[in-house]
């Protein structure tokens, strides 16, 4: 498959001259100015740089580094170990930005690549793995991980997610599983048992009913939080839960338009023709409404609850969290955060260090300190449970049962089609059926013609 397809495969709503790198992060500039211009070292220093020991450089190298968010206290930790990694290795730099999620990194990651300057390091979703695998912009890291003794202790169902075609490419760092969570003291204001959340759909409907408070005809408290633009993330836990899937990735044949889909979908939108809802989007900085306390109900991953209560301790007692709803089967959205090394680079041994060092016993427990983060190393589970009983139990319960992006090539499109049809349905512009019907029968001669080319 040659790039092209790729680009096929984005219909971006920003162009490349309006993207802007937040939190850029550079240091001793003066030096290393021109090394970092370019994302890279000059070639004769490919494959140098300090040793595992921590020797000097042979002579000063940049190694960029690129993540996808824009929360400061994830920033925070970054940076933090990044001056450790530095301090380990006289003469690197590491210069970090975070971008936002969404169209915005996907299209400043495509001009990158196109144009050389793609980073050495990347810190991203599973969501593009076929795509970038097969077109050689990420790095098949099979050696590497053969090399690596932390390797075996990797829970072995999160490192087989990074994988494409039977090669590794990307390595697990961010379990990101949604755990269904309520708020203990709005169930007491609405005369419902804090500590009893609701385990089915129809006890999901009926408590977001009581929670939902409305203010001259405006919902001002939502029972349920959802995202109704870009809302695949929502709806996709409700489709699995209801036996169903968006794709069949075996044949490439597009299946959010089956019954269970349908009926997923009209349950989604009584909450929202009903009011129980604060519409929101799920990539818009600053728009979660159970973040922003105006919602009981929602499912959310363990970083979003570990930063709530961060920036609020009193909400410790009064946030509950369980594993995810059931219905044909018990399941949530449960997305992976990777540690990916670009093909491009010119600096792959010493890159892989830094991806080393973020995966090993200490930084991974300053991830669940400081940012809630689960561990992936299976020596540390239990010691992570015992932390915290409740909240970690669901958590580890959570990404037992949890299935992230789809594994095609088209995924990152197939969302965007997912999320403009269930739009439709929640704007009263068609029902479910209609919505999900159209959108499948014109997507999938999309698919078929790009597998064809």
């Amino acid at each position: 498959m040659q790039k092209a397809k790729i680009q096929a495969l984005r219909r971006n709503k920003h162009v490349y001259a309006n993207q802007k790198t937040i939190g850029f992060r550079a240091r001793r500039a003066s030096a290393l100015s021109l090394l970092a211009a370019c994302g890279t070292t000059p070639s004769s220093t490919a494959q140098t740089g300090s040793s595992a020991s921590g020797g000097a450089a042979a002579e000063p190298v940049t190694l960029t580094f690129w993540r996808a968010g824009t929360d400061v206290e994830t920033e925070t930790y970054w940076n933090a170990m990044i001056d450790r990694f530095e301090a380990e290795h006289p003469g690197v730099t590491v210069e970090l930005s975070s971008l936002p999620w969404g169209d915005e990194i996907e299209t400043k990651l495509n001009a990158a690549y196109a144009s050389g300057t793609a980073p050495d390091i990347l810190n991203y979703s599973l969501v593009l793995i076929p795509q970038r695998a097969s077109v050689g912009q990420y790095a098949n890291l099979d050696n590497y991980v053969a090399d690596w003794e932390g390797a075996q202790d990797i829970m072995p169902a999160v490192m087989e997610t990074g994988k494409y075609d039977g090669s590794v490419y990307g390595i697990p760092i961010k379990p990101d599983a949604r755990m269904f969570v309520w708020r203990k003291d709005m169930f007491e204001a609405a005369g419902l048992d804090p500590e009893t959340p609701p385990t089915t759909w129809e006890e999901l409907k009926e408590f977001a009913d009581k929670l939902t408070i409305k203010e001259n005809g405006t919902t001002v408290q939502a029972g349920y939080n959802m995202s109704i633009a870009n809302g695949f993330q929502d709806y996709q836990i409700f489709l699995m839960q209801n036996g169903g899937d968006f794709v069949d990735a075996a044949t490439n044949t597009l299946t959010y338009n089956s019954p269970e889909a349908v009926e997923a979908l009209e349950f989604l939108n009584t909450f929202v023709q009903d009011g129980n809802v604060i519409p929101a989007d799920q990539f818009q900085s600053g728009s979660d409404v159970f973040v922003g306390g105006k919602a009981a109900m929602a499912y959310k991953n363990p970083a979003d609850i570990q930063n709530m209560i961060t920036a609020d301790p009193t909400l410790a007692d009064k946030i509950g969290v369980s594993a995810p709803l059931s219905r044909k089967q018990q399941a949530t959205f449960g997305g992976m955060g990777f540690m990916f090394l670009s093909e491009d680079s010119k600096n792959k041994d010493l890159a892989w260090e830094f991806i080393e060092m973020a995966l090993n016993n200490d930084e991974m427990k300053i991830r669940i300190d400081d940012l809630g983060i689960p561990p992936i190393r299976q020596s540390m589970v239990e010691d992570y449970v015992a932390l915290d009983p409740e909240m970690n139990q669901a958590i580890v319960d959570a990404i037992a049962v949890g299935k992230g992006a789809y594994l095609v090539i088209y995924s990152n499109e197939l969302n965007n089609q997912v999320s403009a049809a269930i739009e439709q349905v929640y704007y009263g512009k068609k029902s479910a059926q209609e919505a999900l019907d159209e959108s499948v029968a014109a997507y999938q001669k999309e698919v078929d013609a790009l597998l064809a080319s």
